[in-house]
């Protein structure tokens, strides 16, 4: 009687779908994404939400490339820090009062 269950068991441990592929690093990605603020991802209650810059400063979210390419293959972190890091390019999300206030070096504003 108890080969039975066992073996009632063990078809349906088969009968389960196991999926074809398992990517490792998905997962781990996937995650990334999550924490990860993007241009696109952006709203109006976010951009609220952050501090006011004060003075001539300017609150700037810097550039983040993708992390996988159209073909599937995806970068490794060393490599978007470094693009992160290396790049001079930005979404400005606030700007501060006095920022781009002299009419003398900014005639036509920002």
């Amino acid at each position: 009687m108890q080969m039975k269950e066992t073996l009632s068991n063990s078809t349906d441990n088969q009968s389960k779908e196991i999926p074809k592929t398992v990517l490792g690093l998905e997962e781990k990605y996937n995650e990334e994404n999550a924490k990860t603020v993007r241009a696109e991802n952006i709203t109006e209650s976010l951009v609220d939400s952050l501090p006011n810059p004060s003075g001539w400063r300017i609150l700037v979210l810097p550039f983040t490339p993708k992390d996988k390419t159209k073909g599937g293959i995806i970068f490794s972190q060393e490599s978007l820090d470094k693009l992160r890091i290396g790049t001079n390019c930005g979404y400005v999300l606030k700007m501060g009062p006095l920022a781009y206030a002299d009419k003398e070096r900014y005639p036509t504003n920002p």
